[in-house]
């Protein structure tokens, strides 16, 4: 049943996100919306950087990728998501789905700026290339993260059994729920911390980066990230607040974002992610919400799920397990606007996605018990079941004599005709015949015997 009241609805915007050349292939083939801004974006990219990332690497087109194997650098990951995030965010726009609040992941914060209103597209894009090449001085496949599904207290004691295999450093990176930690450190001692999880029965796996974020490894290019992101925001003036309510998940900062400023985004790159803290407070104002994520493949869900349950967790993209798989994307996008609908969410309008408003009058969809006749216009009658008396398929001698095969579907005791045997006779009935909406689908035979 369709909830009288809408539910909330918080864009949740991921961090890294999971990196794969197919990603937002189908979408920029299918969504007018998604490609020009696909294509919007990778021309600020073009003027930012020299290059057109999506002939660089491939993305988005139809053409071959050019993307090294292995794990991205950030060059790559960053801007990618960054485009990636902003073109959803607008496609979903576009078909009336407005956010009653937003909320970021890590790097997810960056196209907050511009879907929270705080900036433009150009300044979101330019802040994630900004980080991008400061968070270059520190990649190194010696570092980098590890996923715990474990609490906080637990996660601190299998970094204190880690390090005493070795010096380093082993830091909490990000709480991301109850049950989920992210570690952020130096590679050997991140490899001892799996194994040691592993052993314990607990659920451990390094990440796909090559920067460990949110850990003091960062330290070493603050310099040159304020230095970059300071610039971005010379460029673009203003005060930078946001016009949609916006959740900090930073540590140290107020649970809603006043303004974006680069000390913030500094803040964003180096303290631990308090995701969990930031979801709770979503709640805390919009009981009952429903959450979608902004990412290629859903990345946080599973987190929020713990918390408000699967059905009020949607991603409106996925990854596409090969090339041949091509509906994945488009699959996964049409099924969350369904789902929202069932949800309750009725402001969405798919004339953008279709070229045609679905409040046009020939898709008015009537109250399903309203009686309402329509006329079946076909050349002539082609009933293989007997002559036709006045248009009627109601007329027609259906029965156990007749139709002896048909007579062996029987359901308690008693010959019921078929659902195929009214779709057959609908075939074969003329043009002045009427079918009723009220007219039962099945009927016993008794009721086919004139």
């Amino acid at each position: 049943m369709v909830p009288s009241t809408p539910p909330p609805i918080i864009f949740v915007f991921a961090g890294q996100g999971p990196q794969h050349v197919l990603m937002g292939k189908r979408l920029f083939r299918a969504y007018h919306t998604f490609r020009q801004t696909v294509l919007e974006m990778d021309a600020i990219y073009q003027s930012s950087v020299g290059v057109s990332l999506i002939e660089s690497t491939g993305l988005f087109s139809e053409s071959s990728s050019k993307v090294p194997e292995g794990i991205w650098s950030a060059e790559i990951t960053l801007p990618a998501i960054t485009i990636i995030q902003i073109a959803l965010y607008d496609l979903l726009i576009s078909i009336g789905m407005q956010p009653h609040a937003l909320i970021g992941h890590s790097a997810g914060e960056t196209a907050l700026v511009y879907a929270s209103g705080a900036g433009s597209k150009t300044m979101a894009l330019e802040l994630a290339i900004a980080r991008a090449r400061s968070m270059k001085l520190v990649e190194s496949a010696e570092n980098g993260m590890v996923a715990l599904g474990c609490g906080l207290n637990a996660a601190v004691g299998l970094i204190e059994q880690a390090k005493r295999k070795g010096d380093g450093v082993l830091e909490i990176g990000a709480i991301n729920s109850p049950d989920a930690v992210l570690i952020s450190g130096n590679g050997i001692l991140l490899d001892h911390l799996v194994d040691i999880a592993k052993a314990g029965g607990i659920f451990a796996r390094r990440v796909q980066s090559l920067v460990p974020s949110h850990s003091s490894l960062m330290d070493s290019c603050r310099k040159q990230y304020l230095e970059g992101v300071t610039a971005v925001f010379s460029r673009h003036g203003g005060l930078h607040r946001p016009i949609i309510r916006t959740y900090s998940t930073v540590a140290g900062q107020p649970r809603v974002i006043a303004r974006f400023t680069p000390e913030y985004f500094w803040d964003n790159l180096r303290n631990p992610v308090h995701f969990h803290q930031g979801t709770t407070s979503v709640l805390d104002d919009f009981p009952g919400a429903v959450f979608v994520e902004i990412s290629p493949h859903p990345a946080l869900s599973s987190y929020l799920a713990s918390s408000v349950g699967h059905h009020r967790v949607l991603c409106p993209m996925r990854r596409q397990k090969s090339p041949s798989d091509t509906d994945a994307e488009a699959l996964a996008f049409t099924r969350t606007v369904g789902d929202l609908i069932v949800l309750g969410i009725n402001q969405i309008d798919l004339t953008s996605l279709y070229g045609r408003s679905s409040r046009d009058p020939a898709y008015n969809i009537p109250y399903p018990f309203t009686e309402r006749y329509f006329p079946m216009r076909i050349d002539g009658p082609r009933s293989r079941s007997g002559a036709l008396r006045d248009g009627s398929c109601l007329h027609l001698q259906i029965n156990a004599k007749n139709h002896p095969d048909l007579a062996q579907h029987v359901i308690n005791g008693e010959p019921i005709m078929p659902g195929a045997g009214f779709l057959d006779m609908v075939s074969g009935i003329d043009s002045h015949c009427y079918v009723s909406q009220k007219f039962p689908v099945f009927k016993t035979w008794s009721n086919f015997v004139p």
